[in-house]
């Protein structure tokens, strides 16, 4: 599983198969229940086809289920997805055997075919998934993030002139949607390029991506909607309009290629097959971008939120800044010397279990940790149970960045920290991505502005695959 390709997307999924599933009314038992040999839950009686996933719902997320899970039973532990038994590992020694293993499980994910469709990247596994892997993973490499940079400053500028607005006034500032608005930008500039120079696509693509998200929210409740109803009739004017922009990117690409240079994400989805097919390029295009802009648009958040919490934490990374850049911008030089920036990042990870959970299988039978799992079962990988794993982490919910000093590195256990999904050929593609754009931001806004958080606030996380904040959370800032 890319666990940020689809960042906020796959907790709806999980959770609109939670909901699906607790309506059945069969009463059927899991075939296969007695030769299962891993510990764990058994489906609770009378639940029928729902298996443990009413009891997912109870936790109130996934994430939070497979902490109670484990604490139970252990750092490999069974429930029941429904009629689907599924495995549940947290532990360094069992991520290790998983690292090259690159089966994705298709059936977590198909209740959100109306928005991404069947071509996404989501649902290909085996030598396509692979084929598509090689090419976009090229839009991602260190060489071409390098030419990222100017582009995630333009977009922390833009926030930066906002924030100078409402620093000599008593302005409340809404972070989320600040950063949530910076994140889109930037993924729409660097992988769409030009089209998004001026805001008036990027608007359309943000209101159209609002109106189709809305409705599959809906969903959660009441089910995607039959078609000819006012719900239904939304969610394919947003979906159209999404896809026109596709298009227009698309034909743009084509006429300016000879003129251009830079070699972009969209580069590469049209490169992949001759003649282009749309549908994959829409379905794969849609995919990257929402992963894109979930993930660092809360990373973000919460990195902001924690540091107005610390501000010792706050004035240390403004202090770092100010000696290393001394009025520079970032770039790929000097990004590596903002050593205590990279531990505010790494801590951000942790802390708000950004990405609790991925999912692997495989094709054959095999053994982790001492039990013999079944082929084709599906495999999750309990990241945000090693995120906050008392063992690993003394304090876990407590933001400290010194966790990620060089000296407290030398001591962790491989593994333990995988906030990108395990390495290999299926880690988020998007990590490089994630860290650059994150540290221009930082960089640009703490080294500009003290903030601190309005009074009386009660900001708590929400586990999806991408944790997002309870709440808006209102700051307010000065200048430095």
């Amino acid at each position: 599983m890319e666990p940020l390709l689809l960042l906020a997307i796959c907790f709806v999924v999980a959770m609109a198969v939670v909901i699906s599933l607790v309506k059945s009314r069969s009463n059927r038992t899991p075939s296969n229940v007695t030769s299962v040999q891993v510990p764990g839950l058994h489906p609770a009686k009378g639940n029928g086809d729902q298996g443990n996933l009413v009891d997912v719902a109870t936790a109130g997320s996934l994430h939070q289920f497979l902490m109670v899970l484990h604490k139970q039973y252990g750092p490999i532990a069974g429930f029941w997805w429904g009629k689907q038994h599924v495995v549940s590992v947290a532990s360094p020694t069992i991520f290790k055997n998983l690292v090259q293993v690159f089966g994705r499980p298709p059936e977590l994910f198909k209740l959100f075919e109306p928005l991404i469709t069947a071509d996404s990247i989501q649902f290909a596994n085996y030598e396509e998934g692979r084929r598509r892997r090689r090419v976009y993973d090229k839009a991602f490499s260190h060489a071409a993030i390098s030419q990222y940079y100017s582009s995630f400053q333009k977009v922390a500028e833009e926030v930066s002139l906002k924030w100078d607005a409402s620093s000599n006034t008593d302005d409340q500032i809404p972070l989320q949607k600040h950063m949530i608005d910076l994140a889109i930008k930037a993924i729409a500039l660097t992988a769409f390029g030009e089209c998004f120079k001026d805001s008036e696509n990027i608007n359309r693509l943000q209101n159209s991506y609002d109106l189709v998200w809305e409705v599959m929210e809906v969903s959660l409740t009441v089910g995607f909607p039959e078609p000819g109803t006012d719900r239904y009739k939304r969610f394919q004017t947003g979906k159209s309009t999404i896809y026109r922009i596709v298009e227009e990117v698309i034909q743009h690409k084509q006429l300016e290629r000879a003129r251009d240079d830079k070699v972009l994400f969209i580069d590469y989805l049209m490169s992949l097959d001759s003649p282009i097919n749309l549908d994959r390029v829409f379905a794969d295009g849609l995919s990257y971008m929402i992963g894109g802009f979930h993930t660092t648009g809360n990373m973000l958040t919460w990195a902001l939120y924690f540091l107005a919490c610390d501000q010792d934490a706050q004035e240390k990374l403004a202090t770092e800044i100010q000696t290393v850049l001394g009025g520079d911008n970032v770039n790929p030089t000097n990004i590596n010397n903002l050593t205590y920036l990279r531990q505010v990042q790494e801590e951000t990870l942790r802390c708000s279990v950004l990405a609790p959970w991925a999912a692997k299988f495989l094709d054959d039978d095999v053994e982790l940790g001492g039990y013999l799992i079944q082929k084709r079962t599906p495999i999750i990988t309990a990241l945000g149970v090693m995120l906050q794993d008392e063992k690993y982490w003394p304090d876990p919910t407590r933001f400290d960045p010194e966790r990620f000093s060089a000296e407290n590195m030398k001591k962790r256990q491989g593994h333990v920290f995988s906030p990108f999904g395990l390495a290999g050929k299926r880690i988020c593609p998007g990590y490089r991505f994630a860290y650059v754009e994150t540290a221009v931001v930082l960089a640009t806004l703490v080294g500009r502005f003290r903030f601190k958080l309005v009074e009386d606030q009660d900001i708590k996380p929400v586990f999806g695959l991408v944790t997002h904040v309870s709440e808006e959370v209102w700051i307010k800032v000065a200048k430095r």
